[in-house]
């Protein structure tokens, strides 16, 4: 069964319950995906602040 990708327009063979082309999926993934990486950076660079700190104040 064929259906529009409700982003991009593009007929797909979907599986029931699937709004959006297997394209676009990937597309929203690797979004979020870089979204969670950049987050972990700032969260870890935050870390790093926190031991380096805590390693000057001890010598």
């Amino acid at each position: 069964m064929s259906e529009e990708c409700r982003k991009c327009g593009n007929d797909f063979w979907y599986e029931k319950g699937k709004e959006t082309c297997p394209v676009c999926e990937r597309d929203e993934v690797i979004a979020r995906l870089k979204h969670e990486l950049a987050f972990n950076r700032a969260v870890l660079r935050n870390v790093i602040d926190i031991i380096e700190g805590i390693l000057e104040e001890k010598s």
